[in-house]
This record gives structure tokens, sequence and C-alpha cells, in this order.
């Protein structure tokens, strides 16, 4: 354990070595008051305000969301381009920042089920060459 944070309407959230490691307790939990004495006696535990819960989970959301829209721009790109070149690498940036984004989540937030993301990354890596041959190879 190297870092305890208490929240007053998260509770106790206990960091461990490696990053992404962390249990989360909340304070309606039976025992929460022992618990804390027990934990504060191994590290102190740092006071955070709901404010900055807040910011963190703003900045959490905002890092999700153009992420998101940056995979969904890259995809439609793949059918946008009229130049090969330019569409393949638009579908290999997508699949680059989807597979950075589920290392991220693997690594950040391990109680994630990753496996409906993995599908949905699936899917659109299948699409890239479906969209691509429509878009230069179908007959017109």
């Amino acid at each position: 354990m190297t870092h305890i944070e208490e929240s007053p309407a998260l509770g106790l959230l206990v960091r461990g070595i490696t990053p992404g490691k962390a249990a989360a307790l909340s304070p309606f939990v039976d025992g929460y008051a022992e618990l804390r004495g027990e934990l504060s006696a191994w590290k102190p535990i740092a006071s955070v305000s709901q404010a900055q819960v807040g910011r963190r989970m703003d900045a959490a959301g905002l890092l999700g969301l153009v992420l998101g829209l940056g995979i969904c721009l890259l995809w439609m790109g793949v059918g946008y381009f009229s130049d090969l070149r330019w569409a393949m690498l638009s579908g290999t940036a997508m699949v680059a920042c989807g597979v950075a984004g589920l290392l991220y989540l693997r690594r950040s937030a391990p109680q994630l089920r990753l496996k409906p993301l993995i599908s949905a990354l699936v899917f659109f890596s299948l699409a890239i060459p479906a969209r691509l041959f429509v878009h230069f190879y179908w007959p017109k």
C-alpha cells in the first residue's frame, strides 16, 4: 500500500504499489470506522474534497470523450479519403488509438470489464478492410 485517500462521499481509496491497483471502501459499509482506524495506523490518510473528486471525474470523462471521438473520426476517415494510403493510415491510427486506450484502461481501472470494449474495437477493426474495399474497389 502506497497511499490512502478519503473522500466524504466515496469513502477510502487504498492505492497499491503497481499502477492501477487500488481498492475502494464505501463509507456505508459496516465497520468502516474500525477499518479506517487500522489503516491510519499504517499510513496517514489524505483527505480529498468532493471538488477534487469531481475534477478527477471530469478529466477522465473528457479524456474518454476525446479518445472516443478521435476513434470515430479516424474510422470515418477510412471511407472519406480518396487516396488509399491516407485511408489506410487513418485505419491504422484508429486501431493504435483503440489499443492504447484499452491498455490504459487495463492498467488504471482493472475493475472494468473490457470485453465489450474489445469487441467494439474488433468490430471497427474488421470494418476497416470492408470500408476500404467498398470505397476503392466496389464497381461504381
